[in-house]
């Protein structure tokens, strides 16, 4: 197995590209890394669409805590769309004035979830499956 490094794109939440009808326009969500209002570091979200990722470092210190290393062979097509679909979901709590800690509470809980979580269904994963899906898991915990 083979660790890349990938050449991401770094965004704020309130800076990615949407079309006019609103709809968010990533060319390659597998190669975006996004400000989250609460966190030190860019989250790598990109990385999802790999199966196999590791920490490129271990030290919480340093930026490299939060990029992951993957194995290029085990990118999933299909899940670009749950990338592209969380993204969009995260940008209309700003868009709804939430609050930081609200928002950093809330992908903390989603973080969790996919710990535990293998994303085999992808087409199943939309910003209101992503929303029961939270909830449900912050009612358990």
């Amino acid at each position: 197995m083979a660790w890349m490094e990938r050449n991401t794109t770094v965004y704020k939440l309130s800076d990615l590209p949407f079309d006019t009808q609103g709809k968010l326009t990533l060319i390659a969500p597998h190669l975006v890394r996004v400000y989250i209002p609460g966190y030190k570091f860019p989250m790598d979200v990109g990385s999802w669409c790999y199966s196999v990722r590791r920490r490129k470092s271990g030290d919480n210190t340093r930026e490299e805590s939060v990029i992951n290393l993957v194995d290029t062979d085990s990118y999933r097509t299909c899940r670009r769309t749950f990338i592209t679909n969380y993204l969009d979901y995260l940008s209309q709590h700003i868009r709804l004035g939430k609050s930081p800690a609200s928002l950093k509470t809330s992908v903390g809980q989603f973080n969790a979830l996919l710990i535990g979580v293998t994303i085999a269904t992808c087409k199943a994963w939309t910003p209101s499956s992503i929303i029961s899906m939270q909830l449900e898991y912050s009612q358990n915990i």
